[in-house]
């Protein structure tokens, strides 16, 4: 199970670089979960309870009743709100099924903790996707 558990989160871009020990602890605590075409897996206002990590399928975000963006294998999804600590502001819809890891808010804040780098990977990501100011942007959309 490891070795496809492995090959699997190697295919999220932001464990490419992950060390080995960071990849062993993440395949000890992610769950495994299918999503169906119209589940909502995140939406908006609630908090945080989960990141998920799309290993198959398209998620698509909404604002309203608009799609704004669609979400491709490798994508990481809630990790904003988990980071910030604030309520999902958008909602997001499997449109098709959808194979996901999902890290529980616990989960993800040990990973922190335990490396550093995971962290800085994901704040990267998010300086990348969202601008430099990303962290006061969501927190006021939050609001």
């Amino acid at each position: 199970m490891w070795e496809l558990n492995k090959r699997l989160i190697e295919k999220v871009p932001m464990f490419m670089d992950a060390e080995s020990d960071e990849l062993l602890i993440l395949n000890q605590v992610v769950g495994h979960q299918v999503i169906t075409p119209g589940e909502f897996i995140i939406r908006r206002g609630e908090q945080a309870e989960q990141v998920y990590f799309l290993i198959k399928g398209v998620l698509h975000v909404y604002d309203d009743d608009t799609v704004i963006a669609e979400l491709v294998e490798g994508s990481v999804v809630g990790e904003v709100s988990a980071i910030l600590k604030t309520p999902h502001t958008r909602d997001v819809m499997a449109a098709c099924m959808c194979d996901v890891f999902m890290l529980t808010r616990e989960d993800f804040f040990r990973m922190q903790c335990l490396f550093p780098a995971f962290t800085k990977r994901l704040e990267k990501r998010a300086d990348i996707l969202y601008g430099a100011n990303w962290r006061q942007e969501m927190r006021a959309d939050s609001e």
